[in-house]
């Protein structure tokens, strides 16, 4: 005679292991479309998710100079991968104008604006990103005129 307790643990041991594996089988049929959809989203471009630079000022809360240099931290990352890529790291000037304006007299975002409009990548630059670094550079001139 056999037992009933241990053909029920054996009955819940080979359920658990149907849902394992239709639980895989799932996963490697949805994978492929997945990945194809993840990588098109990554070749897309870039997102500017900041809200204005009068805005980011009241969000940093006070702590204008830590949020300047975590934005900062940031730019260089994105045009780092943009130069790799040898493409135009495209908000450039937006970050540039949030972190000036929120550290007006931080000196490293105006001794390095042409790097992050992409100058040394080799892609040509568009007359409005030419009209901006030019404005920042200005502004640099009149908070540190050292």
């Amino acid at each position: 005679m056999v037992n009933a307790a241990r053909v029920g643990r054996w009955a819940r041991g080979l359920g658990l292991t149907g849902v394992v594996a239709l639980s895989a089988w799932v996963v490697e049929l949805t994978r492929e479309p997945l990945e194809r959809s993840f990588v098109q989203a990554q070749n897309l471009t870039d997102s500017y998710l900041l809200p204005g630079p009068d805005q980011t000022v009241l969000f940093s809360l006070g702590y204008r100079d830590a949020l300047a240099d975590l934005l900062w931290a940031h730019a260089w990352v994105w045009a780092g991968q943009r130069l790799g890529k040898r493409e135009r790291f495209e908000f450039a000037g937006d970050y540039l104008d949030v972190i000036t304006r929120l550290a007006p007299t931080f000196r490293a975002p105006y001794e390095r604006v042409t790097l992050l409009f992409g100058v040394l990548s080799g892609v040509k630059l568009r007359q409005e990103d030419l009209l901006r670094a030019r404005a920042l550079l200005r502004r640099g001139t009149e908070q540190r005129p050292d």
